[in-house]
């Protein structure tokens, strides 16, 4: 048996305080943030099931050889409120529960066991140290001999689980051999994840997986870097145990390979997607593809922080391995929510040059844009996506080459942060006054008269084109693709034979006739056949998307748009060097703006189209952007 599966294996945990009367309350001693010092904690054997959690500190460099040993804790947190008392060196502190019940079911009986836990190694309520820390916590995790991930005491469902994801882990051995081959068939050298042939061999305990992946451990923006970063982990719920990497071969053999196999419960389950995006990263190699900021930004939304700022802070150890983190993110928990992704966002255009980024700025009404703590051109990630308010992002493959060769207005590598650097300044080579912008606006499952309604509209305000007798011309298609935002219903980029598709789904409409029943299930379409509700139904699930939370938009030059919801007559839409797509913009006077967020213009989204732009010589256009 491992020292992993010895510790607490047979213990059922309750929390009981140190009686504390003689002792004092436990002082920190200040750390040297030039040694990179950290505090361990050396936990004490427990003599019974009632005794109380006994620790020393000890300061240790991760400078020095050699380097300390010790184990990594990743858990969660819960309530924060200090609770709980220890004894620390002789004195007493008290913690969180949660962290008292971690290091009780992660102890020994025998002996000693090192450990490093953030609740009380990190001096909570000294921010500098803070700040200093979580700068280092890369290299803490990776530098520990591993991680111990916490995942709760035991439920009813437990047991059952346990075992269920055991059986999981032999067929996969049985089948593959290793998680190496796992990751091989479902993400190496794939454009889409793999599916499996038939369904699994053993039987899913839907109702224990889902009660376990629905643990809260799971939905933490911190576990990823706890995880990734760490040389091994095995994980702890109550008195089961496995290797960590297991229980994810399993979520992603579930999620992924057998993604149409298992029931919908458990395929709904936030917790078995995150496990699955956990594995994947765990299994990539640094060296294939640097994590950039963007990404991981993108990759922890959905997931939990107690503090907001934590999204930008909990993957620097994964984007910066082994690397000094830039001024723009190093963590300063003085900094506001506001500056901290403003910093962030301004470091993902300055040096890593993904506008791509943008397509996640969504501005939920007018009102904010006066909120003036927040600079127009930064995403609000300390929120979670709402598909009721926010839109789906527009795809990030049209324009490549601003991709990549995008014209920097920065030359500094490493900026220093401005405190009140609240402009973003773009460089462009076209803009176009919004003359027309649409009342109706149409979202999922919204009702058939208001799509009717919203349908008839945009149709009038398109030039050249009339809701009374529509025809295949020109204009209809330009339409039709801008709806479409040029894109078919299964990805490809639209033809004009997909576009004309617009006609059947007007049909639907002639005369009161058609509704939600005649639209075929996405699942059900025939992408060749040629019946009127086929091609309806192609079109709608084209278009759902894109024009969900959006509002159409005719241009001063006739040119037709997709834009953000908040957009209004007199705004502008700016095509620039440095973004993949159109932006629109507010005038502010005196050469600012406000950015409303990323639109489709039809015309100027694809690269061969921005070259013919690019033959005309016009000058560029300075747009500050507040």
């Amino acid at each position: 048996m491992s020292s992993c599966e010895a510790a607490g294996s047979d213990k059922q945990l309750f929390c009981k305080s140190a009686d504390t009367q003689a002792f004092e309350a436990y002082s920190y001693q200040p750390l040297r943030e030039t040694d990179l010092e950290i505090r361990l904690l050396d936990v004490l054997p427990l003599t019974g099931d009632s005794s109380a959690l006994t620790c020393r500190v000890r300061t240790v460099s991760l400078l020095r050889h050699p380097k300390p040993i010790y184990e990594t804790l990743s858990y969660c947190w819960a309530d924060p409120t200090p609770r709980y008392k220890i004894l620390l060196d002789d004195s007493v502190l008290i913690v969180p529960e949660s962290s008292a019940l971690a290091l009780r079911r992660v102890s020994f009986q025998d002996h000693m066991r090192t450990v490093w836990i953030d609740a009380i190694c990190i001096n909570q309520d000294d921010i500098a140290e803070r700040s200093s820390q979580v700068a280092i916590m890369g290299k803490i995790y990776s530098l520990s001999a591993r991680t111990l991930v916490y995942l709760g005491e035991e439920d009813p469902t437990t047991s059952r689980a346990f075992n269920n994801l055991r059986n999981i882990t032999a067929e996969i051995q049985e089948d593959l051999g290793s998680h190496d081959r796992l990751y091989q068939l479902l993400a190496l050298d794939n454009a889409e994840w793999a599916d499996a042939p038939s369904p699994p061999r053993i039987s899913i305990d839907t109702e224990a997986l889902t009660t376990l992946f629905g643990r809260p451990w799971f939905m933490r923006v911190w576990i990823i870097q706890e995880i990734v970063l760490a040389p091994v982990s095995y994980c702890y719920c109550g008195i089961q145990h496995m290797d960590l990497l297991e229980l994810l071969d399993a979520a992603a053999w579930l999620h992924i390979w057998h993604f149409y196999h298992i029931p919908a419960e458990l395929h709904r389950s936030s917790g078995l997607q995150a496990a699955g995006t956990l594995w994947y990263q765990c299994l990539r190699s640094p060296s294939v593809s640097k994590l950039l900021v963007a990404s991981g930004l993108v990759m922890t939304l959905g997931l939990g922080v107690t503090d907001s700022r934590d999204r930008v802070y909990g993957v620097l150890g994964m984007t910066h391995r082994g690397k000094d983190i830039p001024r723009l993110l190093y963590p300063d928990y003085e900094k506001s929510a506001p500056h901290t992704f403003r910093d962030a966002i301004r470091y993902i255009f300055t040096c890593e040059a993904e506008s791509g980024i943008l397509q996640r700025l969504f501005h939920r009404d007018n009102d904010e844009l006066l909120d003036t703590a927040w600079p127009s051109w930064v995403p609000r990630f300390e929120r979670n996506h709402d598909s009721r308010f926010d839109p789906g992002p527009l795809s990030n493959s049209y324009n490549q080459r601003n991709r990549r060769s995008i014209k920097r207005p920065f030359d500094d590598p490493d900026p220093v942060p401005e405190p009140e650097s609240n402009i973003l300044t773009l460089i462009g080579v076209l803009h176009l006054a919004i003359t027309k912008v649409s009342a109706t606006e149409i979202y999922d499952e919204c009702p058939w008269a208001t799509l009717k309604q919203w349908l008839i509209e945009v149709v009038d305000m398109t030039p050249s084109v009339t809701a009374d007798e529509p025809s295949p011309t020109t204009s209809i298609i330009q339409l039709a693709r801008t709806l479409m935002t040029g894109y078919t219903f299964q990805g490809q980029r639209a033809e004009d034979e997909d576009c004309r598709e617009i006609l059947a789904f007007w049909e639907l409409f002639a005369e009161n006739r058609g509704g939600w029943r005649d639209i075929k299930d996405i699942g059900d379409i025939n992408s060749a056949a040629e019946d009127p509700i086929s091609k309806a139904s192609r079109f709608y699930y084209a278009m759902k998307g894109p024009c969900s939370l959006r509002k159409f938009a005719v241009t001063s030059t006739d040119c037709l748009a997709l834009v953000p919801r908040v957009c209004r007559e007199g705004d502008i839409i700016a095509v620039t060097h440095n973004c993949i797509k159109p932006l629109a913009l507010r005038p502010l006077g005196g050469g600012n703006f406000q950015l409303l967020g990323e639109c489709y213009l039809d015309g100027y989204m694809w690269e061969e189209e921005r070259d013919m732009l690019d033959q005309q010589g016009r000058e560029d256009v300075v747009f500050n952007i507040e």
